[in-house]
């Protein structure tokens, strides 16, 4: 039981997309442009839907989140 849950900690690797919007919010919300809000609104909305989406929405070689069919595949080539 202890080597299953040691596995799936192991196996976690954030999200790319998620981390760099995130950094973005951070920097236009200090940076004094007219635009920023423009921006800021147009991240929140970005971040709204990947939360809704619910998956990672970068491609996946660069995202560290394994999906259920890339799951499936690796569990099908060992077999």
């Amino acid at each position: 039981m202890n080597e299953q849950n040691a596995s799936a900690v192991a196996k976690y690797v954030p999200c790319i997309c998620t981390t760099i919007l995130g950094a973005l919010v951070i920097v236009f919300a200090w940076w004094p442009v007219r635009w920023g809000a423009i921006i800021l609104t147009i991240i929140g909305v970005l971040l709204i839907l990947r939360g809704l989406a619910n998956q990672c929405c970068c491609a996946p070689g660069s995202c560290g989140t394994k999906r259920e069919d890339q799951q499936n595949a690796a569990d099908s080539a060992s077999a």
